[in-house]
């Protein structure tokens, strides 16, 4: 918005199932903040606990929740990037 904040955010999460699934508490942390570090951190913190994904012959479960919340991480901070540059 005008106050350089998080008007809206949805994060969708793939690989936890046989379809994506919502990461609200992230979406509600994030919702009306600047998107910085501690902001995005404390977000995926409250995601984190709340994905179970499954180990297989492929990644543990564990591998698979750190890659999560760092590819989300990234596209936070992609989409904070593209949204200051809009505005300018």
């Amino acid at each position: 918005d005008e106050n350089k904040r998080c008007a809206r955010i949805a994060i969708a999460l793939g690989g936890l199932g046989g379809a994506p699934v919502r990461a609200p508490a992230a979406e509600k942390r994030l919702t009306g903040t600047r998107l910085d570090e501690a902001d995005i951190t404390d977000a995926l913190s409250a995601m984190r606990n709340t994905l179970h994904p499954h180990t297989d012959i492929h990644a543990s479960a564990e591998y698979r929740r750190r890659v999560l919340c760092e590819l989300t991480r990234r596209a936070i901070e992609e989409a904070r990037r593209e949204a200051s540059q809009a505005r300018a």
